[in-house]
């Protein structure tokens, strides 16, 4: 367990010195309170983050992956919503296609975001 977290402190630092901007992009939801007959609006939230950002290689554009897509390494999200949340990158918003986890030893790494337009 130690080395994972020491794993996780290395990528949060590598990714924090070199990495780019990015905004991950709650929206708003409600939930309905049974008891009290009423919506309780859960505000929306954008949380800037640092992340690696690559395209994907010609080889690995097949299946779910699709011409324009793109990776983005993060380390410091800590949820993520693949049919709701969004991505901002140099102005432009993404829709999040896949999260994959990157795990060591039980302990969550980073994440691998595929994003498309």
């Amino acid at each position: 367990m130690a080395l994972s977290n020491e794993m996780k402190q290395i990528a949060i630092d590598l990714i924090n010195q070199f990495g780019s901007t990015a905004i991950l992009k709650k929206p708003s939801s409600s939930n309905y309170d049974i008891a009290s007959g009423t919506n309780i609006v859960i505000a929306g939230t954008q949380t800037t983050h640092k992340a690696h950002i690559e395209s994907y290689s010609s080889e690995e554009i097949k299946g779910l992956v699709q011409s324009g897509d793109i990776r983005i390494l993060v380390a410091t999200i800590d949820s993520i919503s693949v049919s709701k949340d969004k991505i901002i990158f140099n102005d432009i918003e993404y829709n999040i296609i896949n999260v994959e986890p990157i795990i060591m030893q039980d302990t969550v790494i980073a994440y691998t975001l595929q994003v498309r337009r």
